[in-house]
């Protein structure tokens, strides 16, 4: 099992159990770019949060998605000089949620805690994980999640990449190494919530 499909197992697991039978071919549909990709949102009428009959990894290609997306930000994280250490990442991540209004999105590791106050948190890092966080969300909401769903899934999404961070880097860039088969018929997301659209329709919802 490669990078893609073990993490995508992760994240199904930690987000959207129902589609963990088939997480890892998905993430390898979506790693692989072109016409496998595109194929994973070409149901019609399938919207994130939707499963049952018909409906057929509605969430985890979006989520994919979200995550290749807000790259730059997520990368920037990850590869972070404090991240690494699982308790600071905690704090950190503690810190975020709270300043956005949220509970707890549950531990970086089984035994993380927090491990220093907010005002000895290197300022960077808090920026690096707010980025992250804002960009993750927008992406999420673009896609068709609500607002607080957003939100929540890029709490518990970066809390179990920050796990293991150097290997969540590597395969959020296996995520984006290959394109989609066209940027005109290729899924994305809406765009964030400054009103910005690109050209790609929601997922689940075939291009022009």
């Amino acid at each position: 099992m490669d990078i893609v499909e073990r993490w995508s197992e992760r994240i199904a697991q930690r987000v959207s159990p129902d589609e963990i039978d088939f997480a890892a071919a998905v993430g390898a549909a979506y790693a692989e770019g072109g016409r496998a990709r595109e194929n994973l949102f070409a149901r019609k009428g399938v919207q994130p949060g939707a499963f049952g009959p018909g409906a057929s990894a509605a969430d985890l290609p979006a989520i994919l998605h979200a995550l290749a997306g807000a790259r730059t930000a997520i990368v920037t994280l990850l590869r972070g000089p404090y991240v690494s250490d699982a308790l600071i990442a905690g704090t950190l991540l503690t810190v975020a949620r709270r300043d956005r209004g949220h509970g707890p999105a549950g531990p970086v590791s089984e035994t993380a805690t927090v491990a220093a106050p907010a005002d000895q948190l290197p300022a960077s890092e808090l920026h690096a994980i707010e980025q992250a966080l804002d960009q993750l969300s927008n992406r999420l909401q673009g896609a068709g999640f609500t607002e607080q769903r957003a939100d929540q899934l890029a709490h518990a999404l970066l809390a179990e990449l920050m796990t293991e961070a150097p290997s969540a880097a590597s395969f959020i860039d296996a995520l984006t190494a290959a394109p989609a088969l066209s940027r005109r018929r290729g899924p994305g997301p809406r765009g964030p919530r400054s009103g910005r659209r690109d050209n790609w329709p929601r997922p689940g919802i075939k291009g022009p």
